[in-house]
């Protein structure tokens, strides 16, 4: 390759750095409060005394089980719009008893917690949104861990409503802490599992709405280690995408013009 086409294509990888869209933080927590209030989230615990709770000494959130069939929901109190799209960012732990349903995202506001079950894997009529559903319905359907998208328009357990978007990311592994990254526009998503380079794809999303995060765990094994808390989240941290600065804009500018100017002399190099 001649030098100053390496140069070129340096300049062309610079020029698109600097022009991706930024993010503003709308929500993070790393569970350093006092309690869920402080940590702006809500604890919904649904059935079989099912519980989100709140450990001030180990900051983080746990899931806790005594009865087979327990389940509960988390999600942000707070609910946020924005245009341009979002990214999670989520740290957690997922137990290996014998779990039925798990499931990580954003749900329209209108929607919370719900008796009826998981938002993602139950499919639940009104759960306009999108996540990774790690055990239940949704991931068997898929053959794994799966990216996947809820319209919210048809009865429970009617998976037609359904989309999976990309198992690629392949499982995560239990009881060893994972990390999950979901970026999602009006038309594109992409995710990411402990780090690895995202899979992206194109699909269609909703972001005139309101969102939350939510997660949701059921347990089908009556067996507890230490009251079931093995499963945690450790931090949460919403994000909303913006447009660049005004300073990276006229960046862009002027690297578009040096840009057009390389490809000039290049092309003349190649005539002379």
């Amino acid at each position: 390759m001649k030098i100053k086409t390496l140069k070129t294509l340096l300049l062309a990888g610079i020029l698109c750095t600097g022009f991706m869209a930024q993010g503003a933080v709308v929500y993070q927590t790393d569970f350093t409060g006092a309690n869920f209030v402080d940590e702006g989230l809500t604890n919904e615990g649904i059935a079989g005394s099912g519980n989100w709770v709140h450990n001030s000494t180990t900051d983080r959130a746990e899931y806790d089980w005594l009865i087979r069939n327990s389940r509960a929901a988390l999600y942000t109190t707070s609910s946020f719009q924005n245009d341009l799209g979002f990214t999670l960012d989520v740290s957690f732990q997922h137990d290996s008893l014998n779990d039925s349903r798990f499931s990580i995202g954003l749900v329209e506001s209108t929607f919370s917690g719900s008796v009826d079950g998981d938002w993602l894997n139950s499919a639940l009529p009104g759960a306009y949104g999108i996540g990774i559903s790690t055990i239940g319905s949704v991931a068997t359907t898929a053959g794994g861990d799966v990216l996947a998208f809820n319209d919210g328009s048809t009865p429970k357990n009617d998976f037609t409503s359904i989309t999976n978007l990309s198992t690629a990311q392949g499982n995560i592994t239990d009881d060893i802490l994972q990390t999950f990254s979901m970026t999602v526009t009006a038309t594109t998503w992409s995710y990411s599992l402990n780090g690895a380079v995202a899979t992206t794809g194109t699909h269609t999303f909703d972001t005139s709405k309101s969102f939350r995060f939510i997660t949701y765990q059921q347990a089908t094994s009556s067996f507890t280690a230490g009251g079931g808390e093995n499963s945690f989240f450790s931090s949460i941290t919403l994000t909303a995408l913006t447009t660049p600065e005004p300073s990276t804009l006229g960046l862009f500018a002027m690297g578009a013009a040096l840009l057009f100017s390389a490809r000039r002399r290049e092309a003349r190099g190649m005539i002379g």
